[in-house]
């Protein structure tokens, strides 16, 4: 075991310290999915996503037709990005 490891499982024995956490090396992207009851604005620039609330977002291209499923993503460095599956029946 590494140095740092053993150092852990030690704490938590012995101090009664909470156990560590290990963070996953394969995905260090963390997403929802969201498959309905949002909505897009693009005068205002807003998504509305359900218990989050209006949320300002940089719209890179308008769209047309049915939203089907919107992922919200955070990157290991902090920042969020939405993707938005639409269906425009082609």
């Amino acid at each position: 075991m590494t140095k740092n490891v053993e150092n852990a499982f030690t704490k938590f024995y012995k101090e009664k310290a909470g156990f560590s956490n290990f963070k996953s090396k394969k995905n260090p992207v963390k997403s929802f999915e969201i498959p309905q009851h949002y909505t897009v604005d693009f005068d205002k620039h807003i998504i509305k996503l359900p218990k989050i609330g209006e949320v300002k977002a940089v719209l890179h291209r308008t769209f047309e037709g049915k939203t089907k499923m919107a992922t919200v993503y955070r990157t290991s460095t902090g920042k969020y990005f939405i993707s938005i599956l639409v269906d425009d029946e082609k």
